[in-house]
């Protein structure tokens, strides 16, 4: 009875230390602990590798959820700090409020009162926004027209100068592009060439030399159609014709620079275009016609 009794203790003793081993090792550390566990009695035998090769998935098993548990219980760790933080913030912002209205007893109130008041504030704030951010695009885009329009009547004259053609009947096509402050404008005449780099310079210093000048550009408004012919003549005239029931003309005039019939809305003074560039230009040498593109506005502010 007494060597059974010794027996069982030292058996007691090898599991215990066999659980130290298992909540102190790695995976591979606790095989090679059971592995001399049972070296005690023996050898190990074909059971014995049986129960390793099902024990260490297992036991590997167990080790990749310890890990994501470990995880997450930081992740949980450190949003829960988060939101101390955030809960002690809103409490000192409450304290705050109360003090504010100190009549207010009941704390739901003041949360309601507040509430209505940031929903009205950021209300305000977006109706504010929206018109500040439509507004300067709304007026930008109509400086930005305004001067192209006025534009084509500048680099007009300056054509006609350079190619020494008349003005009437001689402009094809006037273009805006969906860009800002750019446009176009096609001439036609048996005169016209394919503009090299030479004629296309004068044509532009002559643009700015006339922006430079600030010249006043005069609007006669509703002018009766044949009362501007005999004052005009048929200079103010493009290639394309004016409808015959048209009977009421408004006629754009720089002087000795160029006049033409214009219903849209100009510049007071060249000087507002403050400086042009031309881009690309097309030539058409069957039309014996040039295509334009040209750019003007704040851009230009070293031609001013």
């Amino acid at each position: 009875m007494a060597q059974s009794g010794i027996k069982l203790s030292e058996e007691r003793w090898k599991a215990l230390q066999l659980s130290v081993a298992v909540t102190s090792v790695s995976v591979d550390e606790l095989i090679d602990a059971i592995s001399a566990h049972n070296k005690g009695d023996g050898d190990i035998g074909s059971n014995t590798r049986q129960f390793h090769q099902w024990l260490r998935p297992y036991l590997s098993k167990i080790q990749t959820n310890i890990i994501k548990l470990e995880d997450k219980k930081q992740t949980l760790t450190e949003t829960n700090k988060t939101l101390c933080d955030e809960v002690s913030k809103l409490n000192n912002e409450l304290l705050a409020l109360q003090s504010k209205f100190p009549g207010q007893n009941n704390n739901s109130d003041v949360q309601q009162q507040t509430k209505a008041s940031t929903k009205t504030s950021t209300k305000v704030s977006e109706e504010v926004k929206k018109e500040e951010k439509s507004e300067p695009s709304n007026s930008a885009q109509s400086d930005a027209r305004v001067a192209v329009d006025t534009g084509l009547h500048v680099i007009k004259g300056a054509i006609v100068k350079v190619y020494n053609i008349p003005t009437g009947g001689t402009t094809q096509t006037v273009h805006f592009s969906d860009e800002p402050w750019v446009g176009a404008i096609t001439v036609a005449h048996d005169s016209v060439t394919k503009p090299d780099d030479n004629t296309k310079k004068k044509i532009e210093d002559y643009c700015n030399e006339l922006i430079r000048k600030n010249v006043e550009i005069t609007i006669h408004k509703d002018l009766d159609r044949q009362d501007a012919e005999k004052k005009f003549g048929p200079e103010i005239y493009d290639a394309y014709p004016v409808p015959a029931k048209v009977t009421r003309l408004n006629v754009l005039e720089i002087a000795q620079w160029n006049v033409n019939c214009c219903p849209k809305v100009h510049c007071q003074r060249t000087g507002e275009l403050i400086g042009l560039k031309i881009g690309k230009i097309k030539f058409n040498n069957k039309k014996n016609s040039v295509n334009i593109y040209f750019k003007v506005g704040p851009e230009f502010s070293n031609y001013s």
